[in-house]
């Protein structure tokens, strides 16, 4: 599991069903590193009816100005739509609506993703940090297209800003997720595409055991130097072994995919006088950690660690996380600052 905004999210890689809040992400890198996009205007969700194939819901025609992009006559064979629109009043009468592109616009804050599945939320993108993007995919919401609006100007053109599409991606089965973006304010707009799979409602995570099932579960530290005033990347990998004998292959697979919740990380400074004093000083604890952790598809945990203004020496760090109904703590593992 995952979080938005403090609500609980189901990411692609944990076997979501259509009556998951289903968390679909994209990162940007450019030259190796995280990096914004000059605009981010839309996210598609089509069906995968070509076994892979994403190329024939985007405009071909390499002449188009818009070759790369989504065709025009497939907008309205979208599963969902996302996209942060901006309702505006010309005058007390007539209302307009605008696109939203820039990822450092308000409308992109995670604050805006509530529990409600009001349209603008539910179909809203969503700036988790530089570079870093997500939409929440949710049963039966509603969504506007602003490829599909009728457009409207100062002059007095009404539209009707009720006409919402709904979210219709509940078949268990594959997806595309088609991200328009444009890179630099004179470069021409283009797709990134990723896919997921929707597994059954109410099935997507169950199993059923004729035994209790035992779990050993291992934390493993990558790092065991980093160099002082760097921001390093944390890196702790996540292994699993089904202890049972009785129990099949197909139940192994599970462990796969994502099962770990709830993880946290503990930094503490390890005194270099044993003799005086206390034995530790805490740099970061539990609560600093968790809101900042990220997981991976293999349950590696991740975690942004500036060590900017700390002393070099000898550091412990220590994870805590919960693996079905266990709370893992991991043992200490040591990293050298120098």
């Amino acid at each position: 599991m995952a979080q938005l905004n403090n609500i609980t999210v189901v990411p692609r890689w944990e076997r979501p069903s259509a009556a998951d809040d289903v968390y679909l992400e994209m990162y940007y890198m450019k030259s190796g590193a995280m990096t914004d996009v000059f605009a981010l205007s839309s996210v598609y969700v089509f069906h995968d009816t070509t076994n892979g194939d994403s190329s024939v819901w985007l405009n071909s025609t390499g002449t188009s100005p818009h070759f790369g992009t989504v065709e025009s006559t497939k907008y309205k064979d979208a599963e969902m739509v996302f996209n942060n629109l901006q309702l505006v009043d010309w005058d007390k009468t007539t209302r307009s609506v605008l696109q939203v592109t820039d990822p450092n616009q308000p409308e992109f804050d995670t604050t805006n993703f509530k529990e409600s599945t009001e349209t603008n939320s539910a179909s809203g993108i969503f700036r988790i940090s530089e570079g870093h993007y997500g939409v929440v995919l949710r049963p039966s919401t509603n969504f506007w297209n602003f490829d599909q609006i009728p457009k409207t100007d100062e002059t007095g053109n009404t539209i009707d800003i009720t006409a919402v599409s709904s979210n219709t991606a509940s078949s268990v089965t594959s997806y595309f997720d088609v991200w328009t973006v444009q890179d630099a304010q004179d470069d021409k707009p283009r797709t990134i595409i990723h896919s997921f799979t929707l597994y059954g409602a109410g099935f997507s995570n169950i199993v059923s055991l004729t035994e209790p099932i035992i779990v050993n579960t291992r934390h493993t530290l990558v790092q065991k130097y980093v160099n002082r005033g760097s921001l390093e990347k944390l890196q702790i990998k996540t292994d699993y072994v089904v202890i049972n004998r009785n129990i099949g292959q197909d139940i192994k697979n599970i462990f796969k995919d994502g099962i770990l919740e709830g993880a946290a990380i503990r930094i503490i400074k390890l005194s270099d006088r044993v003799s005086t004093g206390l034995p530790f000083e805490l740099i970061k604890d539990w609560a600093d950690t968790k809101p900042a952790i990220l997981t991976d598809s293999a349950d590696t945990i991740l975690y942004n660690w500036e060590t900017s203004g700390l002393d070099t020496g000898t550091y412990q760090v220590q994870v805590s996380s919960t693996v079905l109904d266990n709370r893992i703590m991991s043992d200490p593992f040591h990293v050298i600052l120098r």
